[in-house]
């Protein structure tokens, strides 16, 4: 085996640990960096790993310890908020790694009856081995990911997911195994057959990078087509309710015009007839009731309206702090989407709890110079679980529930805003608080 494809072996083998790693960890973990910056993040990280194990082979715990801290750091760059938590997951992986590559490697060694340090010697016979070993790990990496997407992203797994899936894995690690035997009946072949389970490898890759791809953008597509459908209705269902109140307002106006000239015809035909006493207190009478905010915002104006009379029908007491919304930095169709939903999920949670005088909701919406902000908490019946910003459902949570939040998240992410779900067990307390710049 000549020294160039050693060293690309080698680098390779190091790559796919790398490329290993960035699977798991987006498992469970939402990207942080950009794409250019991910693939260039991802480039540095194999080349530290590479230098590492170069100049540090011959020492055990140091090149552990190193590899650990720098697979911590890009952790920490690139997936993860806290240290602790990288740490944790970079010895978890690094030990995985170490553990597997030496039981196969003492798993092979007993099944053919051979000495474990035989197959150091041979670096062909070594690196295919090591590749069909990262063979496995990809298809675990695949498994775990399906198992996890249940947990940690909310979706439901069916056969086809798992044909899908694992079918590139399975079929490229029975092929590492193949080419295995045949070095062991042909050994003249074994650069050819490195070579061959390296490509497999690579297509093996792009394979579970493609997948993953492609059920990302069919989950936005999804999401989207349901996020513009929720926009549609809940548009139509407020220009319907603006314009019945329009017009019931102006049939209101014309109702008390009418009323004051027949106020003045019966005040001239008889001053003292008892028509004046009925109609004049019907002149005083605001026949529709008022808007109780003014923001600024007519269409906030007339949802926050209607939500205040629910709540009031169900003894729940609405409080709200409201400034002028008039620059606040979502266009009314995106406004409407956002509040109906949250204020929906709050009487909805405020309706559960059985002691009347514990019903409560909190609406806080300002606006300054850099950004609109919004806040909203309520009391709940139940605990809530709050997973990486994500509200987890319950089983006899309803599929429009969960779509509820999702457009709400998708218009504030939509727009680059920072917002957090908080939810404080010992109060029974859940809150929502968002920062939309009003730049976008």
């Amino acid at each position: 085996m000549n020294r160039l494809l050693l060293l690309l072996s080698n680098t390779l083998l190091v790559l796919l640990e790398v490329i290993v790693l960035t699977f798991f960890a987006s498992i469970f973990f939402k990207k942080n960096l950009s794409t250019v910056k991910f693939l260039i993040s991802i480039i540095l990280l194999a080349a530290f790993n590479v230098t590492a194990l170069a100049l540090l082979d011959k020492y055990f715990w140091l090149k552990a310890f190193v590899l650990t801290i720098v697979d911590a750091i890009w952790l920490k760059i690139s997936y993860i908020d806290t240290i602790i938590q990288s740490i944790g997951i970079a010895i978890g992986f690094y030990s995985f790694i170490s553990v597997w590559d030496v039981l196969v490697l003492l798993a092979i060694s007993f099944l053919s009856k051979r000495e474990f340090s035989t197959y150091m010697e041979n670096p062909v016979e070594y690196y295919l081995i090591c590749y069909g070993v990262k063979c496995v790990e990809l298809l675990i990496v695949a498994i775990v990911g399906l198992l996890a997407k249940k947990r940690f992203q909310f979706k439901n797994t069916i056969w086809q997911d798992w044909l899908r899936v694992m079918l590139f894995p399975l079929t490229t690690t029975f092929c590492s195994v193949m080419f295995f035997q045949i070095y062991e009946i042909e050994s003249n072949a074994g650069t050819e057959l490195l070579l061959c389970e390296i490509v497999l490898l690579f297509f093996d890759v792009m394979a579970i990078w493609l997948l993953d791809y492609m059920d990302q953008q069919q989950a936005a597509l999804q999401d989207n087509i349901i996020l513009k459908r929720s926009i549609k209705q809940e548009k139509e269902s407020m220009e319907a309710l603006v314009e019945a109140y329009s017009d019931q307002r102006r049939k209101t106006h014309d109702f008390q015009n009418q009323l004051a000239i027949i106020y003045g015809l019966a005040q001239q035909e008889s001053p003292d007839s008892q028509v004046l006493n009925y109609v004049r207190p019907l002149l005083k009478k605001e026949m529709l009731p008022t808007l109780i905010t003014k923001t600024g915002r007519n269409v906030v104006d007339i949802l926050l309206t209607q939500k205040y009379s629910v709540a009031i029908k169900n003894q729940i007491l609405f409080q709200m702090q409201l400034g002028d919304l008039s620059d606040f930095p979502l266009s009314d169709e995106e406004l409407i989407v956002v509040l109906s939903n949250l204020l929906d999920n709050a009487l909805n949670a405020c309706m559960d709890i059985s002691n009347s005088k514990e019903r409560r909701i909190l609406l806080k919406m300002r606006t300054k110079e850099a950004a609109g902000f919004l806040y909203l908490e309520n009391p709940t019946a139940h605990n809530v679980e709050i997973l990486d910003n994500k509200i987890v459902p319950s089983k006899t949570t309803s599929i429009e529930h969960g779509y509820g939040l999702k457009n709400v998240t998708a218009i504030l992410d939509n727009i680059g805003a920072l917002y957090v779900f908080d939810y404080n067990s010992q109060k029974q307390l859940f809150s929502f608080s968002a920062q939309l710049p009003i730049s976008h």
